[in-house]
């Protein structure tokens, strides 16, 4: 007797890759906003940035340092404005950084 919460084994394969492709998606599309970033930096400060997501609006870079960050910091309003205008990222509200740890 099957039980009502048991779950087939395709039913466990399809929904895992529907994440797997979730996951996916989502790495892709940071990889391709990352391209568009760094168009937008300083070639000494591209080495230290990365984008780490964006959800709801906020960005969010992960640098090497907090100096870098600070760097970064200091440019988002120009940022916003590129990104918004150039890239039409027209619902992108803010920027934040934070240093990745190792």
């Amino acid at each position: 007797m099957k039980n009502k919460n048991t779950k087939s084994m395709q039913d466990i394969l399809q929904s895992g890759a529907t994440s797997l492709q979730q996951i996916v998606q989502k790495t892709q599309q940071l990889h391709d906003l990352n391209r568009k970033i760094v168009n937008h930096l300083d070639e000494d400060v591209k080495a230290h940035c990365r984008v780490a997501n964006l959800d709801n609006g906020v960005l969010t870079l992960s640098t090497d340092s907090a100096a870098w960050s600070t760097r970064i910091r200091y440019i988002v309003p120009e940022l916003l404005k590129a990104l918004r205008n150039k890239e039409k990222m027209y619902s992108l509200c803010s920027i934040k950084c934070v240093v990745k740890k190792d």
